[in-house]
């Protein structure tokens, strides 16, 4: 299975900009899965007004037309996340996973910074897993990966690819990244934002340090502070195996625990 991701700076504040961008690195890439940043399209420091400006409906999505575009010449799947306005007057932070046969899922965003739940709803709805050929992936987005939680209850779903989208400048990241991987023995894609965005009130500066780590720990692929298209190739079958040198099987520790994570059925 060949993944990868793209850590990039976008045009900022110019989704057309953006797109044609992604269509000129990726027009001759075949892949399975690619990973892009948090706010791929827009870039992330962004008013309420531009928040509203450039959200999309889901079931008419300019961005997901795009994608499709590509994922048909690609052969694959293609994840990141964009700004999503519902039928209520919402606003989320929505991870989106697209293939030459359109949308086949999406992910809202469940843990936001204090800053962004000033514009932006949170979901609690339960993680879904989604079909890759024949493995499993889901998706979390930026400080989604600070709490194993979320993790774990697709792990005990059957996850083996793990789907991450940022927007990050902070020096941690990268390690809970490979926290998150170990832990439960999957594979993750990070894909992080390159670049500077400076608006009236403050800079961001994107540290890119993607990364595609292995359930065993091992850094298959990461990046510095440049843009950067990455892939590598994997066997999702590896992450069966919860196995440690010093535990036999991490599900009977795991079953220990009386809660709702020990009632979650076993893949």
């Amino acid at each position: 299975m060949k993944i990868g991701y793209y850590q990039f700076t976008p045009e900022w504040k110019n989704p057309k900009g953006t797109i044609q961008k992604l269509k000129h690195q990726l027009k001759d890439e075949k892949f399975d899965l690619l990973v892009l940043p948090e706010l791929f399209t827009t870039g992330s420091l962004l008013t309420e007004k531009e928040l509203w400006k450039f959200a999309e409906d889901l079931e008419d999505s300019r961005t997901i037309e795009e994608l499709t575009k590509i994922a048909t010449i690609s052969g694959g799947y293609i994840c990141g996340s964009m700004l999503e306005k519902d039928n209520e007057d919402y606003l989320y932070n929505t991870s989106i996973l697209v293939s030459s046969d359109g949308l086949e899922g999406s992910y809202r965003k469940h843990h936001l910074p204090d800053f962004e739940k000033h514009y932006l709803s949170s979901s609690w709805d339960d993680p879904k897993l989604f079909d890759i050929g024949e493995s499993k992936a889901g998706m979390l987005i930026c400080f989604d990966i600070w709490f194993p939680e979320l993790c774990r209850i697709m792990t005990r779903k059957g996850l083996q690819v793990l789907c991450h989208s940022a927007a990050f400048g902070g020096i941690n990241t990268p390690d809970i990244v490979k926290i998150r991987a170990i832990e439960n023995r999957i594979f993750i894609i990070s894909a992080n934002l390159t670049g500077e965005e400076t608006s009236a009130e403050r800079t961001e500066q994107y540290r890119g340090a993607s990364r595609i780590v292995s359930p065993d720990g091992d850094i298959l692929a990461e990046s510095g502070s440049e843009e950067a298209l990455v892939f590598v190739d994997i066997n999702p079958d590896e992450s069966n195996h919860k196995r440690l040198s010093f535990c036999e099987n991490l599900w009977s520790e795991w079953n220990n625990y009386k809660t709702e994570f020990s009632s979650n059925a076993q893949p």
